[in-house]
């Protein structure tokens, strides 16, 4: 059995990159619908990210923006006639449609797709299996790109075994709602983490969008040993103050958890049974530092993203916590970092990363990110085209400078020159990667 290494897999912001208020249960979206938004901005900040990742000497992957046929989609939406009256005729009746054809939300790539290891698999295989997202229309359009990007990404098919999604009757939204744990460089235990059973919703406000079934169905479909996964329900509370996914309370990796008090239902019991599992399968105790409500509430937790840092383990001796920059001058979140750092054994970097175009539409760092645990023949076996170098970094970062609108105004995605222009940006991004 090999030594696994983390993968990270990001994608370029759109250039249609906008504020819709698209999604609804996501308090950052929600406040900032129709504010003006600034693409390339987006763009560059997320890029950063990705490359003070690979500075790390992480395996970072970067993935093009979408590029969308709209005349295609506005006719099946029943918009027909040239492409200009049709955009008209949508703003005119629709204005969430408009939104929705136009969204850079691929861009959040933790809701992509959920991808487990070979080691922990009995075929011995790497699974993936591509989210359905038919909680929210716009994350829907998403879906058919997403699955021709993973078969670019991961070619062979001896080694990497790519999954229809899973039956739309069971909402998933990927990874964002997964945490795989380690004891050393080889095995996993996969805490998954939903919000309702398919036949019994919790009676709130906001829409609950990962099911149980859905998991279930990927852990069976993926060939998952079964003493390697166990579910956990996300608490309504949680999902009520705006918590839509649970890597906004809740991050892991390697042998640490770190969980809001309230991120999940019946949360002793739960922590019991995984500190439990994993002691069982590592054979030895599972660092878990729960931060209490009377000191970050989930309203704080929220609005400051802390639980949606970016937590790597980066060596032996080494983890790294990426937080968004909301959390280096708040009082309680450094409070929390300095208990964190006292709990390792290991030391902990922390670095800051200001994505504040994307957080302004409820993505942070972990949000950015789709991950995998994959050993170095796996790793040979990624299509090189869209590994992060230097060369690509400064192509990008050039190529988003030269291109990209600085700004946004939402009236502008009915301009057919305007959405040409778009066009040609994704088409000049897409050329340098062949």
């Amino acid at each position: 059995m090999e030594p696994l290494f983390p993968v990270f897999f990001d994608r370029i912001m759109s250039p249609t990159y906008h504020f819709g208020g698209l999604s609804y249960g996501n308090l950052h979206s929600m406040t900032n619908e129709s504010f003006i938004s600034y693409p390339k901005k987006a763009a560059l900040q997320s890029l950063k990210k990705m490359n003070l990742l690979r500075e790390y000497g992480l395996n970072q992957y970067v993935i093009p923006p979408q590029l969308r046929n709209y005349k295609v989609i506005l006719r099946q939406m029943g918009f027909d006639g040239n492409f200009k009256n049709a955009l008209k005729a949508v703003f005119k009746s629709d204005l969430q449609l408009l939104s929705s054809i136009f969204s850079g939300s691929a861009s959040w790539v933790a809701n992509s797709f959920v991808l487990t290891s070979s080691n922990d698999s009995l075929d011995n295989n790497v699974h993936i299996t591509p989210a359905n997202l038919v909680t929210c229309f716009h994350r829907q359009l998403e879906v058919s790109d997403t699955i021709k990007t993973l078969k670019y990404l991961f070619p062979n098919r001896a080694h990497f075994s790519l999954h229809d999604t899973v039956p739309n009757s069971f909402s998933d939204e990927g990874a964002a709602n997964m945490i795989r744990l380690s004891g050393d460089s080889k095995i996993g235990l996969y805490i998954f983490v939903y919000g309702k059973v398919s036949t019994v919703t919790p009676k709130i406000d906001f829409p609950v969008r990962q099911s149980k079934e859905a998991f279930e169905y990927i852990a069976r479909h993926h060939k998952l040993k079964s003493n390697q996964f166990l579910f956990a329900q996300q608490s309504a509370k949680a999902i009520e103050q705006g918590v839509f996914h649970n890597d906004v309370i809740c991050f892991g990796t390697s042998n640490c958890l770190v969980i809001h008090e309230d991120a999940f239902e019946n949360q002793d019991a739960v922590l019991d049974i995984i500190s439990k599992q994993y002691e069982e399968l590592f054979a030895k105790p599972l660092i878990i530092y729960q931060i209490p409500s009377n000191q970050l509430t989930l309203q704080q937790a929220v609005k400051t993203y802390f639980f949606n840092s970016q937590f790597v383990n980066l060596n032996s001796n080494q983890m790294l916590l990426i937080c968004p920059t909301l959390c280096k001058d708040n009082i309680t979140i450094q409070s929390c970092i300095r208990d964190l750092e006292q709990r390792f054994s290991k030391e902990l970097i922390v670095c800051y990363t200001d994505l504040s175009e994307s957080i302004k539409n409820g993505g942070g760092p972990a949000c950015l990110r789709g991950f995998a645990y994959l050993s170095q023949t796996e790793i040979d076996l990624i299509n090189k085209k869209y590994l992060l170098t230097d060369k690509l970094y400064q192509r990008l970062k050039t190529t988003i400078m030269n291109l990209y609108p600085d700004k946004l105004n939402f009236e502008e995605l009915i301009l057919e020159e305007k959405i040409n222009s778009f066009q040609n940006t994704t088409k000049a991004i897409l050329k340098l990667f062949n």
